[in-house]
């Protein structure tokens, strides 16, 4: 069922930071710092970006604020969260959205299918109601 949301890949700047980018290319001539192991470090390390990966993705917050690295990859929505729970880091300059992979509930093949259809009927009450858009910006996007 789905997608109930998006993963945003988002390159984070520190807080009034002037750096622009308009394609992921342009992010080439920075250091960016990522979560060890994680799909969107990944990712840049393979195309040959400049990726200082750490274990501890909430310290990457606090690095962009002192300068050790440029730009922060993570999701759109978790990034800014886990700026201000883990480095007490608000206000990150989201710079560039460079890709999106949507997120569907998963159920077990065995599921009933009436509760598939009650699964499906919420969802959708809660599209046309405007309730799902009211949580989705409740969340800063």
């Amino acid at each position: 069922m789905g997608p109930l949301s998006s993963i945003e890949w988002t390159l984070f700047a520190k807080p009034g930071s002037s750096i622009e980018l308009n394609t992921l290319d342009d992010a080439h001539r920075y250091q960016i710092g990522g979560y060890k192991g994680d799909v969107m470090t990944n990712f840049l390390i393979d195309k040959g970006f400049d990726v200082s990966s750490i274990s501890n993705n909430g310290l990457n917050a606090r690095r962009l604020v002192q300068d050790q690295i440029d730009l922060w990859v993570a999701d759109g929505l978790a990034g800014p969260y886990l700026a201000a729970d883990a480095s007490d880091v608000t206000g990150l300059e989201r710079v560039l959205v460079f890709r999106e992979t949507p997120m569907y509930l998963a159920v077990h093949k065995d599921t009933a299918p009436e509760i598939l259809q009650a699964l499906n009927k919420s969802y959708q009450a809660l599209v046309e109601s405007g309730e799902k858009e009211t949580i989705s910006r409740s969340y800063g996007f």
